[in-house]
Order: C-alpha cells, then structure tokens, then sequence
C-alpha cells in the first residue's frame, strides 16, 4: 500500500528514498539475511502460495515447501500438490511493529514479505479506510440538495 505524502516525511530524512531510510533498509535486510522474518520467504524470489494438507504453504522453485506462518521446511512437492496454487514475487518492506512511522529503533522494525506486512497492518488500515468512509460521505451529505 502507497504511503501517502503525510506519512512519508515521518521516516527519516522526510522520505523512504532518503539516503538515511535507505541505510537503515539496508541495515535491517543484512540482519534478516534478505528472508521475511516471519516465514523466511527470500526477496525477490517467485514462489507459489498455496494449501497443502489444510495448511497455508509456499513453494520455491526447486519443490522445497516450507510453512506460511512459520517458515518451517515441510519437505519437497510438486505443484500439482497444492491447492489454489498462485504466483507471488516476494518483496521484502520494513514493518514498524509499533505502527509509529517516526519509531526506526532497530528493535521496533521487521523485515516482512507482503502477506505477512499486510496482515499486520490490516487493523489499523480498516480503522482509516473508515474513516475515509466517514469522511466523504459527511462531504456528500454537505452538498446534498434540501429540495
């Protein structure tokens, strides 16, 4: 999800171009040797999601099929094994945990794949698309015609 210009000069350096954010997104791939921290899932690798045995799964290339949650090795399949297999390029994004853009302490931010950035940012992402809601619809409601 786009961060919106508000947001954006909240990170250090006023951007996330910013040579300091780009150090410290650097500095936090290298300490998670470029894997999602939650499910170890490598950047820039095309994987395939899907369900194997009622668990949620993802597979590498090579048939190597490791836990969505946890990253743990189930073992070697085929694709063929999975079900509602899909496609996904991972790209790795820095999480602030806290969910305070102005928070870069080290401890305070992860490196996530998509899945696992958006799981943790759903709560507070359905709090403001609500309040967008309220928003606009309190605009309509000004210019409504009282005829």
């Amino acid at each position: 999800m786009p961060i919106t210009p508000d947001k954006m000069k909240l990170y250090p350096g006023g951007s996330i171009r910013s040579p300091e954010w780009q150090a410290i997104r650097k500095e936090i791939g290298e300490r998670s040797g470029w894997e999602c921290e939650a499910c170890k899932a490598p950047h820039g690798d095309v994987i395939c999601r899907g369900a194997f045995k009622g668990r949620a799964v993802y597979m590498l290339k090579d048939g190597d099929t490791f836990d969505e949650e946890t990253g743990e090795r189930l073992g070697t399949f085929h694709m063929d094994d999975l079900r509602s297999p899909r496609m996904v390029t991972i790209i790795l994004t820095v999480a602030h945990v806290d969910g305070d853009e102005t928070n870069s302490d080290r401890e305070n931010l992860r490196h996530w794949c998509q899945l696992h950035h958006n799981r943790h940012d759903a709560k507070s992402r359905a709090v403001n698309a609500a309040r967008t809601r309220r928003s606009r619809l309190a605009i309509a409601e000004f210019f409504e015609d009282e005829t």
